[in-house]
């Protein structure tokens, strides 16, 4: 008993010196765990400042891109606009001229087949009489009235009414030119105030258009010649013919068949036109239709009575009687 006692004390010293050391390890253990986090969380943070530095620069890197793409577009499109707008308007206006080309192709073949209808209509007439044996009748009809105004060709592609109104002055011996009464005549979108659109337009169209009674009936006026309205239509132009007093009056070319159009002006005033409006002189009539000067070539027309009405209607029976 006395041996265990002593073993016992013996061991107590030991016991109670391996308790400080464990907590020594251990804390120096969780020290060191401890520290191996701390320094594993610098490492972490370190690649995460890394890697937030990299997707930074390349970030200005791809700006710096963005802003060299914006100033070469920029560049380019002012590149664009000095040798691209040219370019299109030198086409436009290519294309304008291409227009009026073939649109004055048309108008002379078109002439060119009324021409050759007149010469069928004649030839049918001749071989009509040849076949009855009798003497061929006359080509032309006699005229109940016809008057010798003298004929001219319009200056530009769209100033019929000038020349027309200048025909009219020449034949009371009047010295009043187509220049003359264009260069008297005020511009306007509205044609019944003034000259709509270019003198020398394209024929057929409404932007370029022409002018109505109203400001040739003004010119005429001014020059020392009676201008009056015709009323009742195509009997209104006979009575001014029997009068011995010339017509100006508004169709279509060749009395083309069209449909009227109503057009807003910018004034918020309608005005109706019509594709093709042309302006002659009635010079004379019988009982199959009426002669005309016609100013886009300077040539002289008989037109059949119904296909002048039709036409004639268009700009509700627009004319004016000249007289001395």
């Amino acid at each position: 008993m006395v041996r265990t006692r002593q073993h016992q004390k013996l061991q107590t010293p030991n016991s109670r010196l391996q308790t400080p050391v464990i907590i020594l390890i251990t804390s120096a253990i969780l020290a060191i765990l401890l520290m191996a986090s701390i320094l594993m969380l610098h490492l972490d943070q370190k690649n995460e400042v890394a890697a937030l530095r990299a997707e930074l620069q390349a970030l200005k890197q791809e700006q710096e891109l963005i802003q060299q793409g914006i100033i070469s577009a920029t560049n380019r499109m002012e590149n664009l606009e000095q040798t691209t707008a040219p370019q299109i308007s030198a086409n436009v206006t290519a294309l304008g001229t291409d227009v009026e080309a073939l649109r004055r192709d048309q108008l002379a073949i078109y002439s060119e087949v009324e021409k050759l209808i007149v010469e069928v209509e004649s030839l049918k007439h001749v071989l009509s009489a040849s076949e009855g044996n009798a003497e061929p009748e006359q080509t032309v009809a006699v005229a109940e009235v016809r008057l010798n105004v003298p004929r001219d060709k319009q200056d530009y592609s769209l100033t019929c009414e000038a020349s027309a109104a200048s025909m009219a002055a020449n034949f009371y011996g009047v010295s009043l030119t187509e220049a003359e009464i264009i260069a008297a005549l005020p511009r306007d979108e509205n044609p019944n105030l003034g000259f709509r659109g270019r003198l020398d337009g394209v024929p057929g169209g409404l932007t370029d258009y022409g002018v109505y009674a109203e400001p040739i009936k003004a010119i005429l006026l001014a020059n020392d010649l009676e201008a009056t309205y015709v009323e009742n239509g195509l009997e209104g132009i006979r009575s001014a013919l029997d009068r011995r007093h010339p017509v100006i009056a508004w169709v279509t070319y060749r009395l083309r068949v069209q449909q009227p159009v109503t057009i807003a002006l910018s004034t918020g005033q309608e005005v109706k036109m019509v594709n093709y409006a042309h302006t002659v002189i009635v010079t004379g009539y019988n009982q199959d239709g009426f002669w005309v000067n016609d100013p886009y070539d300077g040539q002289e027309y008989l037109y059949q009575s119904t296909s002048f009405a039709r036409s004639f209607g268009y700009l509700d029976n627009m004319a004016l009687e000249v007289a001395p």
